[in-house]
């Protein structure tokens, strides 16, 4: 995707939520780890399709995406993606997607893209 200085915003008009995998307490006090909401975020979303899809080497089980995002510096692949609802056994549920690979574009530090894949809850 190619980003000018004029349509940058226009583009990201996907709202995006990065979690965190952290540990906390629970009410016994013990400790657990659960995924949080980190940061909420604007991003453009792309789903792999055609030749980009199949060159990627994805079984077709599996749906990609790419998020774009501004750039920085608090991203990593241990975190994870909530990006809009599915119906699963006839209850809403969020998307949650695995981040696979981060790029920073021409290393230029002003456009990020995420790789990400849909982790399907099970009765999906």
């Amino acid at each position: 995707m190619h980003y000018s200085n004029q349509s940058q915003t226009a583009q990201l008009n996907n709202r995006i939520i990065l979690q965190k995998y952290v540990t906390v307490p629970n009410d016994n006090d013990f400790s657990i780890k659960e995924w949080q909401d980190y940061k909420s975020i604007w991003a453009a979303a792309k789903n792999l399709h055609g030749e980009e899809y199949y060159t990627a080497g994805e079984e077709q089980s599996k749906k990609t995406v790419i998020f774009t995002i501004r750039y920085r510096k608090d991203i990593d692949e241990r975190m994870r993606i909530k990006f809009g609802k599915r119906i699963v056994d006839e209850k809403e549920v969020d998307r949650i997607f695995e981040i696979t690979f981060i790029d920073d574009i021409k290393y230029r530090r002003e456009f990020m893209e995420i790789k990400a894949l849909e982790m399907f809850p099970r009765g999906s």
